[in-house]
């Protein structure tokens, strides 16, 4: 717990606050909002799949039972492409998958915040691209009555060098016109119901 590990080479890529404390630079290319549903099965959550947030499904709530009194339980999830800042001028680094959820899902809004004054200021005839900034990605220790575990927080890093913002342009591209395969092997096991349960549920 507390370090961040690319999962498919289990490099270590950062750690928490009350680890090493090596935030990560991240710089932001795309974003999207997800479901992640989940069939509670006794004390445990069987893995149901990811659901794109649409104008249908918006009002999912946390926990939902239907008529067969089967309880789901549902995670929304703030879901970003990035590229590590200090890998990103190599061209055979390929871009991240980052989720916020459940107790990190608030403060991914942070991120989500910046890609909306992103796209305001495109409104406005401003272009402002959400790569022009990177973000540090960190986390932090917390413990209640169910156990201790770490949440993800995010806090704005540095302006953005053109040649660097040009790669990340090159990459937005490739992701709106391809499907790529992600690596959710992290969001199959939802571990036991108990963890997580001082979720704000007012944010779902």
């Amino acid at each position: 717990m507390g370090e961040f590990i690319d999962s498919l080479t289990y490099e270590v890529v950062g750690s928490a606050r009350e680890k090493d404390f090596k935030p990560v630079e991240i710089i932001p290319l795309t974003m999207s909002v997800s479901w992640v549903k989940y069939e509670k099965i006794g004390d445990k959550l069987d893995f149901k799949g990811v659901f794109p947030l649409t104008k249908e499904n918006a009002d999912w709530k946390w926990e939902e039972t239907n008529a067969d009194g089967d309880v789901f339980r549902n995670d929304q999830c703030l879901n970003f492409y990035v590229l590590l800042k200090g890998k990103a001028d190599d061209p055979m680094e390929l871009p991240y998958a980052l989720t916020f959820r459940r107790t990190s899902f608030r403060n991914g809004k942070k991120l989500s915040s910046h890609f909306a004054k992103c796209q305001r200021a495109m409104q406005l005839g401003r272009i402002i691209p959400p790569a022009s900034k990177s973000f540090m990605l960190s986390g932090y220790k917390e413990t209640n009555d169910h156990g201790t575990y770490y949440v993800m927080d995010i806090e704005p890093g540095e302006t953005i060098a053109e040649e660097l913002q040009t790669v990340a342009k090159g990459w937005v591209k490739t992701i709106r016109s391809s499907s790529i395969k992600v690596d959710d092997s992290d969001l199959h096991d939802g571990g036991a119901t108990k963890e997580d349960v001082d979720v704000d549920e007012s944010e779902y």
